[in-house]
């Protein structure tokens, strides 16, 4: 996982005076110093953030890079003549999957969508709890299909309040929408869907159906993020 710069690792710019003296030059310096630091930080985001969004539309998921190691794995089984250690192997995975789906639910309850700035983009995925669905909606306010998202984003992020719906200007990331609002899926820090022209998954028929169908087929989001109250 790419990490930000420590601020003490970037580079800072040199004023461009000779040091001052006395109060008024260490408050000067003093101003000087957290300017450059705010600066060396704003920049370091901005970097990150544009590593993480380039990456988007042309890397493979963590999904599909999981499903190459399951086909893998199964031709490797089908090879084996002990069948009864290739079904032991796939209840071990499955309770396995059952526990971290189930571990889900002790962690956080969000049913509402966060409106971020760029600042925010990292950390929003990254400091989010490892079982947690992260979906992230870039939109720009000028294209009629993301207002149409909109519409539908609070209603979903009620209903599977368990995944953390969040929306981000792509304006302000310097995303290229292409006439459609783009829907990442993280979990764990890692991409797990990568829906960048969400209209060509949802299909002519943009209703909150069709996007929720989109969501889940695509892995961007689970049954198992659906909140029950009473469970």
């Amino acid at each position: 996982m790419i990490c930000l710069q420590h601020p003490s690792t970037v580079p800072y710019a040199t004023r461009q005076m000779g040091p001052q003296t006395g109060p008024k030059g260490v408050v000067a310096d003093h101003a000087f110093f957290q300017k450059t630091q705010r600066e060396a930080q704003a920049q370091a985001r901005a970097e990150y953030n544009a590593r993480m969004l380039a990456k988007a539309p042309t890397t493979t998921t963590y999904l599909q890079d999981e499903a190459a190691k399951e086909f893998v794995l199964q031709s490797q089984i089908e090879e084996e003549d002990d069948d009864d250690a290739a079904i032991r192997r796939y209840r071990e995975k499955r309770l396995q999957e059952l526990k971290c789906e189930g571990q889900q639910k002790d962690e956080r309850v969000f049913g509402q969508v966060f409106d971020i700035d760029a600042d925010d983009y990292a950390t929003a995925i990254d400091m989010e709890f490892r079982g947690v669905s992260v979906l992230v909606h870039l939109y720009d306010e000028a294209i009629p299909a993301c207002r149409k998202l909109d519409e539908f984003w609070p209603s979903l992020a009620r209903k599977f309040a368990l995944a953390k719906f969040v929306r981000v200007s792509a304006i302000e990331l310097e995303f290229d929408l292409v006439e459609s609002p783009a829907v990442l899926g993280y979990k764990g820090g890692n991409l797990i869907a990568n829906l960048v022209r969400f209209v060509d998954h949802v299909g002519p028929q943009f209703t909150a159906e069709a996007v929720e169908e989109a969501l889940l087929g695509n892995g961007a989001l689970c049954y198992s993020d659906i909140y029950h109250a009473d469970d």
